[in-house]
């Protein structure tokens, strides 16, 4: 009795210290991001590659993407777990003879076949490559996210620089013309034209100011910046526009587009389900064997038992053909995301190409007109052939393309981002849970 007792014990023991080898284990390391030291937000010179560093390091949504990945890597490892072995006591005709009848202990454990563990790894493998593409998008969204605030405030920058020019020539035609009203020169009409003139800049610049403050706080969120005060960034408008063109930009977009791949590693992933339905009907075999002692006889008796199940009725046809139309589903995911995306590029290269035509219209005739125009006037005001207020509306016109011109500059870089970008641009926008 002791020598079979003990050979089931060591065989137990041995079964759960095989089974206890799984995949290794990933390090979960690294699961808060690591902050960097944040600049002073008053120190000129914030570069968008520094803006883009700290929203990557400091944006939640981006350990979201991560854990997802973490999630698919937990479950391609319980998947490839064996069941554990079961250890369990019998006594049987007790009582018999006045004895304890018999009793002992034996272990079961259940081994699958066809596959089906490496079946269930392929789905959860699948899943962390989609986890992987999800990651990525987030990547995208939230550097584009800082990109496109970061223009925006370069491009409202700008706009106050020209209202605060144009406040200034306001402001010395107001003088003018009081001057000349006061050497009977000019009319009580003239002084008031020009001081509404002040007053309706004052009132554009004062609104220019509260929207950098907005987009200064936008970009500060996005960013993980916490100081207070005004956010400055380095840059020029105006700098290496690229010229884009349609064929470059859509196949970037449908060989590097992380919702593509995504959409490609769900059609793998059906497959893999599909033929971990189709091996589920494989019989596992279930062993048991144990040991027990006669009290009546005082005899050891050892028993073996095999079973397994007879698919007979279940043969899972109804998870194979719901596994298979989700695989016919996926697939055709992959050609609507592909399409849908190519949809959405159209819209944003037609702004790209409508800003660019405009932008390279003000740069080769209108403002250089415009600036003529205005030499032109200026050398007219000194020689007294045109009064202050004529010199204002050439003024306010030579001014209003260069705003027109710069507002052409901030939305061909927010097409430019866009398309940069992958169509992928909210910076909070939570990312997706693989199913």
């Amino acid at each position: 009795m002791r020598m079979c007792s003990r050979s089931i014990l060591l065989l137990f023991f041995a079964m759960l210290a095989s089974e206890s080898i799984g995949l290794p284990q990933e390090p979960v390391s690294g699961i808060e991001p690591r902050s960097l030291p944040v600049p002073d937000a008053n120190d000129p010179g914030f570069s968008l590659e520094q803006l883009q560093k700290l929203a990557l390091e400091n944006n939640p949504t981006l350990v979201q993407a991560r854990a997802e990945t973490w999630k698919a890597y937990g479950k391609q490892q319980q998947a490839g777990l064996y069941p554990n072995p079961v250890l369990g006591y019998s006594g049987q005709e007790i009582g018999s003879g006045g004895t304890a009848g018999m009793q002992g202990f034996y272990v079961s454990q259940q081994f699958i076949t066809g596959g089906k563990l490496e079946l269930s790894r392929a789905v959860a493998f699948r899943e962390q490559q989609q986890a992987e593409q999800v990651v990525s998008a987030q990547e995208f969204r939230i550097v584009n996210g800082v990109r496109r605030e970061y223009y925006d405030l370069l491009t409202v920058n700008r706009k106050i620089q020209l209202a605060e020019d144009l406040l200034n020539i306001a402001i010395e035609s107001q003088t003018q013309t009081e001057r000349r009203l006061q050497g009977m020169q000019g009319s009580r009409i003239d002084v008031l034209q020009a001081r509404l003139e002040r007053e309706r800049v004052h009132l554009e610049l004062e609104t220019l100011k509260v929207e950098r403050e907005a987009i200064s706080r936008r970009l500060k969120v996005l960013a993980g910046i916490h100081q207070e005060g005004e956010l400055i960034v380095a840059g020029d408008l105006e700098a290496d526009v690229p010229d884009l063109d349609w064929e470059s930009a859509l196949s970037r977009l449908l060989e590097s587009s992380p919702s593509i791949a995504q959409a490609e590693a769900g059609v793998y992933r059906a497959a893999a389900v599909w033929q971990r339905a189709k091996a589920e009907p494989i019989p596992d075999v279930t062993l048991q064997a144990g040991t027990m002692h006669n009290f009546e006889t005082n005899r050891q008796i050892a028993n073996v038992q095999v079973s397994l199940p007879i698919p007979v009725f279940n043969k899972n046809q109804g998870n194979i053909s719901a596994a298979e139309a989700e695989w016919i589903r996926a697939s055709h995911e992959v050609e609507r995301v592909r399409k849908s995306l190519e949809r959405e590029l159209a819209d944003v290269f037609r702004g790209y190409a409508q800003q660019r035509i405009r932008v390279m219209k003000f740069n080769t005739e209108i403002l250089p007109a415009s600036w003529e125009t205005l030499d032109l006037s200026r050398k007219a005001l000194a020689a007294e052939e045109i009064n202050s207020l004529q010199f204002l509306s050439v003024q306010r016109s030579y001014t209003g393309f260069n705003q027109e011109y710069v507002e052409a500059l901030g939305e061909i870089w927010r097409q430019i981002v866009a398309i940069d970008g992958l169509l992928l641009l909210d910076g909070f926008q939570a990312p997706a849970s693989i199913p």
